[in-house]
């Protein structure tokens, strides 16, 4: 079976790169392609990972496109907070309802 995976240029444990010429020079020995767009990168972000099962969707990574939009959630809590450990910078609050993933 053929694949194409696309993936956020950086490589393990560095930033996201967001130059076509640093990617090309710092990615060229583990890249097949680059995929580009006119459009510059302002802020550094993970892309967000979804995957379809059963009909809906499932988010395996909230980030690009998906953060921070509240997820409902099925009891009511009184607050929540949550940190991400050593090398994760992400955090969660919620209230009532609804909870917010940075």
């Amino acid at each position: 079976m053929d694949a194409v995976v696309l993936t956020s240029g950086n490589i393990s444990e560095e930033p996201v790169i967001i130059g076509i010429k640093e990617a090309k020079k710092n990615l060229s020995q583990i890249a097949d392609g680059f995929l580009n767009y006119n459009r510059d990168i302002v802020n550094r972000t993970d892309d967000s990972v979804v995957k379809i099962m059963n009909g809906k969707e499932r988010v395996f990574r909230r980030s690009r496109g998906y953060a921070p939009s509240p997820v409902i959630l099925s009891k009511n809590v009184d607050s929540i907070l949550a940190t991400g450990a050593e090398l994760t910078n992400a955090f969660c609050i919620g209230k009532g309802h609804k909870a917010i993933f940075s």
